[in-house]
């Protein structure tokens, strides 16, 4: 049976895993203070419809709370027992073998917090802050050509790579098509390092080339980027990858990266990208709306912000110097000894994927749309409004079909002008993530 590897973005789709599950805010004084419960049983529509477009594309889906599902249900009690170990680690609060369910699994134990009139204490789910899996697929783990990856997130979300881990090692079919190449979450090094991996941030450009999406605060080298750059070239045994590119997105200071990649850049077909406006000042295709237009945006927005009386905390979330760098690009290769180094910096992700003859100077489809005139504040409110509303969060099926949001009709248009079949789920006011994030390719061909 041969294994199932990502070999593009914009290939032919063939397997892919999905998790179909819905959260809900619990208010209990103000919107700031609200808790987010599990709905185990609540399904997301938008989940269902991209679910029924892949397996009407003849793509196989695996529904997470269904592999998860059959592995418990056909677990022996030994083997519930193991698993037990897997998921709760040392931590007390767990259910007795015999009770186990795939809820428990993904949600945590007890499903629902509990009272305890002994003790005069709420006993709360093991995910109860540390949601036990959301649905965006994507994060937890990505597919790469030589292998799927575990990735390393947010403490509050760490509990998701595990349950993708189980899930992988041990359904049937995927344990024997699904490689790991480099389980990041458990990577020691990496688990002390600044920032996060997960695969929204992740990018495969070609058989030959990665892109991550790396904040601003901090050199590529003092992130958890540089493990990972360092672990898949040691597990590259082929020597496959080229260039591991780090991809500058922005930042606010004290936190991780406030924008994913796949929000700003994804590829539809063979040459072509979707590509957010205003983020890139490219030297190879002239004719992107400039990046200094959003940054004087920013700064005088700011500015004003403060003159009307506005916290310092507020104004620290619209710094001009978060935006300057978006865009440059950390190219790493091997030396002459194989070690990770850094071989050159783009000035942006365009240029270098255009002098790498991946993307067509023609291939370009904007956000929003091509303005209309110079300096054109309309526009860029409008691309900025579709892309707050996933507008470049696209999911391609092969090469020119994609899978969009319905919600941004100027990208829709602009996609169309370029010949790409457009299929449209509904878009689903208060969800952050869009058809890409809810999509983890498992098996994907090269274009």
């Amino acid at each position: 049976m041969n294994l199932w590897n990502v070999k593009s973005e914009q290939g032919d789709l063939g397997a892919i895993l999905l998790h179909n599950a819905s959260y809900v805010d619990f208010n209990i004084i103000s919107a700031a203070s609200s808790i987010m419960i599990p709905m185990p049983y609540e399904k997301m529509p938008q989940v269902t419809e991209l679910s029924r477009i892949l397996q009407e594309g003849g793509i196989k889906v695996f529904e997470l709370s269904k592999v998860v599902r059959g592995i418990v249900e056909e677990a022996s009690l030994r083997e519930r027992e193991e698993i037990l170990r897997t998921i709760w680690g040392r931590d007390p609060i767990r259910p007795r073998p015999e009770d186990l369910t795939w809820e428990h699994v993904i949600y945590g134990f007890p499903l629902e917090p509990a009272y305890d009139p002994v003790k005069d204490r709420v006993l709360l789910p093991n995910a109860f802050s540390q949601m036990g899996f959301r649905p965006y697929a994507r994060d937890p783990s990505f597919g790469t050509p030589i292998g799927h990856v575990i990735g390393k997130m947010n403490e509050w979300r760490k509990r998701e790579p595990s349950i993708v881990r189980f899930a992988l090692q041990r359904d049937r079919e995927l344990r024997k098509r699904v490689r790991i190449i480099y389980d990041h979450a458990t990577d020691g090094k990496s688990s002390v390092s600044v920032g996060t991996m997960e695969g929204g941030d992740h990018a495969v450009c070609s058989e030959e080339i990665l892109a991550c999406g790396v904040i601003d605060a901090f050199a590529p080298e003092d992130t958890c980027f540089s493990q990972y750059v360092k672990n898949m070239f040691e597990r590259d045994a082929d020597g496959q990858l080229r260039y591991i590119c780090a991809v500058m997105v922005p930042w606010v200071e004290g936190h991780y990266a406030q924008v994913h990649l796949d929000t700003v850049f994804n590829w539809v077909d063979e040459g072509k990208a979707l590509v957010q406006p205003y983020w890139h000042d490219s030297e190879l295709a002239g004719d992107l709306p400039p990046k200094r237009l959003l940054v004087r945006l920013i700064r005088d927005y700011g500015d004003k912000l403060m003159r009307d009386g506005g916290s310092g905390v507020l104004q620290s979330f619209m710094l001009p110097t978060n935006f300057e760098r978006v865009g440059e690009t950390h190219v790493y290769g091997r030396d002459r000894k194989g070690k990770p180094t850094r071989l050159r910096v783009e000035r942006n992700f365009i240029d270098f994927l255009i002098k790498e003859e991946l993307l067509d100077r023609d291939g370009i489809v904007l956000v929003g749309g091509r303005p209309e005139k110079e300096n054109d504040m309309n526009h860029l409110i409008g691309a900025q409004r579709e892309r707050s509303n996933l507008g470049a969060n696209i999911l391609a099926l092969r090469p020119g079909v994609v899978v969009s949001y319905d919600k941004s009709p100027r990208t829709i248009g602009a996609l169309k002008e370029h010949n790409v079949d457009v299929k449209l789920i509904r878009g689903v006011r208060g969800v952050e993530g869009g058809p890409r994030c809810f999509a983890c390719p498992l098996q994907r061909d090269a274009v």
